[in-house]
Order: C-alpha cells, then sequence, then structure tokens
C-alpha cells in the first residue's frame, strides 16, 4: 500500500463499502437494505463524477519529465 498513489489508495478506500456489500450478497448470501443500497450508489455516483483535470499542454507534450518530492531530495 506504501507504494500506491494517494489517489489510487483514496478510489480504493471508497470503493470499499461497496465490495463489501456485493461480497457480502454473493457469499453469505447477505441481503443489504434499502439505505446499504442507496449508500453505495452515492459512493460509486461519487466516485464516477469526480475527475481530475487534465491541462491541455499535457496531451500534447510526450516527452514531460515529471519532478516529485522524492526524486529532489535524491539529488
Amino acid at each position: 500500500m506504501a507504494r500506491l498513489r494517494r489517489a489510487t489508495f483514496s478510489l480504493m478506500l471508497a470503493l470499499l463499502p461497496a465490495t463489501a456489500t456485493c461480497i457480502g450478497l454473493l457469499v453469505v448470501r447477505q441481503v443489504p437494505t434499502l439505505r446499504d443500497v442507496i449508500g453505495v450508489a452515492l459512493v460509486i455516483g461519487g466516485v464516477a463524477l469526480h475527475a481530475e483535470p487534465v491541462p491541455l499542454d499535457a496531451t500534447k507534450r510526450k516527452d514531460q519529465t515529471w519532478i516529485t518530492s522524492d526524486s529532489a531530495t535524491r539529488g
């Protein structure tokens, strides 16, 4: 988990209740309540609506070098 980007980790964490609900339904035949289904739908809707803005310049240049805080401290 330490190697994942923050955005990836937060996406996985946000989808955890939805995944748990699906596994509960399939494995132990636990039927979710209406409140559970609405909660899962809201989480999936929030994840679907969230998108990182992509600058127009970034899509045109393929040889872009990214400098992170880790690479700056390593030299």
